[in-house]
């Protein structure tokens, strides 16, 4: 979603802490009166026989109202939603239309889901899942009476999204729904006795915190064991690569005593450490991608949007940086120290220190 920071979720949260929708009657009000966003919309999601195209299936649906699209800032792969669609519109995701229609255009296309009568509008990227990874399409909330909730307006209740002005807290934000609950409830309950007793609250938060749910812990945890690790394997790198250098040292020197060029020297170490680095970050990579694929079947039902987790190029080019330039740095760094030292005492020690060994 383009500028995620701006998009958040309100829930009305009652004393007792908890969680109560909003009445489509209402969701206009919310509009008219908020001045801390600059879009809103409401969402309900409920399953539905979708019958017209292909055999009849069941369907995640996603009721929306108000300016939902806008909030979210998604823009459909093909065709309008919304205010730009005409009525009786439904907009399903890339993976559904190819599962109706096949390699045929969706748009245009007319189904039946609940009682009600609807024509394919619009066509979601697969990657838009939102409210869940589960919805497969989205209805205006006039189609609440077809799909059997009662004449009432308020007989299904929803969550409100919104998008907030630029520089807008999270908050500000809070404290002006918080004062619209309290300004639309007295309203709506005048005649109720008992309407001086309604506490609630309002409660604004991220898109991001109601998407990853409270999964943050366990990532920063899972980054910071990956940080751990590599930096172990660097330093066993820079370990034995410096060993490596100096049990080596007095090849070096022969080998500048009898002719060999200092820069050809140093050039030999760096092709010895970039091979080292090429071999190991491929071998990284191939085990990473297969290790990727392990997790993610033990992490099943442990957290949201698998489908979701892979391979991060930027992340897997920087681990690669490390590791070369800790390949380079380690592995040339003691070629060029002995170039530029003095050969004699490294000759003399191991004239006098040498024994056969195989």
């Amino acid at each position: 979603y383009p500028e995620p920071s701006r998009a958040v979720v309100i829930d009305l949260r009652a004393a007792d802490g908890r969680d109560f929708g909003v009445p489509a009657a209402e969701v206009d009000e919310w509009q008219r009166r908020l001045r801390t966003v600059h879009h809103l919309g409401a969402y309900s999601t409920g399953e539905f026989t979708m019958r017209g195209i292909g055999d009849p299936r069941v369907v995640r649906v996603a009721l929306v109202r108000g300016e939902f699209f806008e909030c979210l800032g998604t823009r459909p792969a093909r065709g309008r939603t919304g205010e730009g669609a005409s009525d009786g519109w439904v907009a399903v995701t890339e993976r559904l239309a190819g599962q109706l229609t096949g390699d045929r255009d969706p748009l245009g296309q007319a189904v039946t889901i609940g009682d009600g009568n609807y024509v394919i509008s619009a066509v979601m990227p697969d990657e838009f899942a939102f409210p869940s990874d589960e919805i497969a399409a989205w209805l205006p909330s006039s189609a609440h009476t077809a799909l059997g909730f009662g004449e009432r307006p308020d007989a299904r209740s929803y969550r409100l999204i919104a998008r907030l002005r630029p520089g807008t807290s999270l908050e500000q934000a809070s404290g002006d729904a918080s004062r619209i609950l309290h300004e639309i409830r007295p309203i709506k309950d005048a005649r109720d006795p008992n309407a001086r007793k309604f506490e609630a609250k309002a409660v604004v938060t991220s898109l991001e915190s109601v998407l990853t749910g409270r999964v943050r812990p366990v990532l920063a945890a899972l980054a910071a064991a990956a940080i751990l690790v590599l930096l172990v394997a660097c330093a066993n790198v820079a370990s034995l690569l410096v060993g490596r250098a100096v049990a080596r040292e007095h090849d070096a020197a022969v080998r500048l005593a009898l002719g060999a060029g200092r820069r050809h020297m140093i050039r030999s170490a760096f092709a010895e450490s970039l091979c080292l680095a090429v071999a190991s970050s491929l071998l990284g990579a191939w085990l990473g991608a297969a290790l990727m694929r392990l997790f993610v079947g033990l992490a099943a039902g442990v957290l949201p949007r698998l489908g979701e987790v892979a391979i991060d190029l930027p992340f897997l080019a920087a681990s690669a940086l490390v590791g070369f330039l800790v390949a380079l740095v380690c592995g040339a760094a003691p070629a060029l120290h002995a170039a530029k030292g003095d050969l004699t005492p490294v000759l003399r020690a191991a004239s006098t220190t040498s024994r056969p060994a195989r």
